[in-house]
């Protein structure tokens, strides 16, 4: 048994660089060969309407599915909706969160994915759109995105108006990040954290 040993270990390291190329974490967490990541490019247009307080924005995404999944729905971030009244942290109690001003949130008017019109639902802060087909592993989507909303009167979580001072950030609807990890984030902005 003995002199199994070493041979044993040194065939489990050779065999270790293999092993790895299943995985796309190594065991300190660092990426391995396998590791991917999605690729989410942006060309967006937005106009301001500085006498209504109103930003109406529209734009192109190309979605590149660079993990070993076959995708059929869309996740996305609507970070401006915790300003609707019925977002989750006026709910809570949370006090801070009950301070801010009510808006309708972002509306987004249409979705196409591939020139087709897609159905969302809208959960607070996030959005599903199912794909009209099957985004396979290695493939692209080209989805457009017509949206608008109310700038907050205060400039509060990092957006909002003061008269004729705008700040603007989480300003369009973001695709939500799918890794090895968790698949699609659906976490719901809160308000009081930082994005994943």
């Amino acid at each position: 048994m003995k002199h199994l040993l070493p041979a044993l270990l040194t065939l489990l390291c050779l065999a270790a660089p293999l092993l790895s190329q299943q995985f796309t974490r190594q065991p300190d967490g660092a990426p391995s060969p396998a590791y991917w990541q999605q690729q989410v490019d942006y060309s967006l247009k937005a106009s301001l309407d500085a006498k209504k307080k109103m930003l109406y924005g529209s734009g192109t995404i190309t979605y590149t599915n660079n993990s070993p999944d076959t995708l059929t729905t869309l996740v996305w971030h609507l970070y401006q909706n915790v300003f609707r009244k019925d977002a989750t942290p006026r709910k809570s109690g949370d006090q801070n969160s009950r301070a801010l001003v009510v808006t309708d949130g972002i509306t987004v008017r249409t979705v196409t994915v591939n020139g087709a019109l897609v159905t969302t639902l809208v959960d607070e802060t996030v959005m599903e759109t199912p794909l009209p087909f099957p985004l396979l592993p290695k493939s692209t989507a080209t989805v457009t995105v017509a949206w608008e909303y109310e700038i907050p009167a205060d400039p509060d979580l990092r957006t909002g108006n003061d008269g004729n001072d705008f700040g603007m950030c989480q300003w369009y609807p973001q695709i939500a990040v799918y890794d090895d990890v968790r698949g699609w984030d659906r976490t719901q902005y809160l308000g009081i954290s930082e994005f994943y």
